[in-house]
Protein backbone atom coordinates (compact mmCIF):
# COMPACT_ATOMS: atom_id res chain seq x y z
CA UNK A 1 0.00 0.00 0.00
CA UNK A 2 1.17 3.41 -0.68
CA UNK A 3 2.02 5.93 2.40
CA UNK A 4 -1.04 8.44 1.55
CA UNK A 5 -3.70 5.37 1.37
CA UNK A 6 -2.05 4.13 5.00
CA UNK A 7 -2.25 7.96 6.34
CA UNK A 8 -5.69 8.11 5.14
CA UNK A 9 -6.94 4.55 6.61
CA UNK A 10 -5.14 5.57 9.95
CA UNK A 11 -6.72 8.74 10.37
CA UNK A 12 -9.94 7.41 9.63
CA UNK A 13 -9.57 4.31 12.25
CA UNK A 14 -8.40 7.25 14.73
CA UNK A 15 -11.48 9.11 14.14
CA UNK A 16 -13.75 6.10 14.60
CA UNK A 17 -12.17 5.08 17.70
CA UNK A 18 -12.88 8.77 19.18
CA UNK A 19 -16.07 8.79 18.17
CA UNK A 20 -16.74 5.61 19.67
CA UNK A 21 -15.78 6.76 22.95
CA UNK A 22 -17.47 9.76 23.56
CA UNK A 23 -16.83 11.78 26.30
CA UNK A 24 -16.08 9.91 29.05
CA UNK A 25 -15.15 13.00 31.13
CA UNK A 26 -18.79 13.93 31.57
CA UNK A 27 -19.98 14.80 35.00
CA UNK A 28 -22.33 12.64 36.42
CA UNK A 29 -25.83 14.14 37.64
CA UNK A 30 -26.33 15.05 41.39
CA UNK A 31 -28.74 13.04 42.71
CA UNK A 32 -31.41 14.64 44.38
CA UNK A 33 -34.16 13.93 47.16
CA UNK A 34 -37.61 15.33 46.79
CA UNK A 35 -39.60 15.39 50.20
CA UNK A 36 -43.45 15.09 49.45
CA UNK A 37 -45.80 16.24 52.44
CA UNK A 38 -49.44 14.65 52.96
CA UNK A 39 -50.66 18.64 53.99
CA UNK A 40 -50.30 21.71 51.96
CA UNK A 41 -49.19 23.92 55.18
CA UNK A 42 -47.11 26.71 54.42
CA UNK A 43 -47.90 26.64 50.56
CA UNK A 44 -48.55 30.16 49.31
CA UNK A 45 -46.60 31.54 51.84
CA UNK A 46 -43.68 34.51 51.60
CA UNK A 47 -40.17 32.63 51.70
CA UNK A 48 -38.72 33.96 55.29
CA UNK A 49 -41.83 34.34 56.86
CA UNK A 50 -42.61 30.83 57.91
CA UNK A 51 -46.38 30.74 56.77
CA UNK A 52 -47.30 33.64 59.40
CA UNK A 53 -47.68 36.36 57.66
CA UNK A 54 -45.30 39.08 56.99
CA UNK A 55 -43.39 40.05 53.61
CA UNK A 56 -46.66 41.47 50.85
CA UNK A 57 -44.66 40.56 47.44
CA UNK A 58 -47.63 41.99 45.43
CA UNK A 59 -47.70 45.13 47.48
CA UNK A 60 -43.54 44.97 46.69
CA UNK A 61 -44.43 44.49 42.98
CA UNK A 62 -46.90 47.50 42.63
CA UNK A 63 -44.08 49.85 44.38
CA UNK A 64 -41.85 49.02 42.34
CA UNK A 65 -43.31 49.01 38.97
CA UNK A 66 -44.78 52.76 40.16
CA UNK A 67 -41.68 53.47 40.83
CA UNK A 68 -39.67 52.37 37.28
CA UNK A 69 -42.54 53.91 35.64
CA UNK A 70 -42.75 57.40 37.21
CA UNK A 71 -38.62 57.48 36.49
CA UNK A 72 -37.30 60.29 33.79
CA UNK A 73 -35.09 58.77 31.58
CA UNK A 74 -33.12 61.81 29.53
Amino acid sequence: MKSGVLTKLFVLLMALAVASTGCAHTQQPESRIYVVAEDTEGVGSALGSGGAGGHDCDQEFKLCMKRCWDKRYP
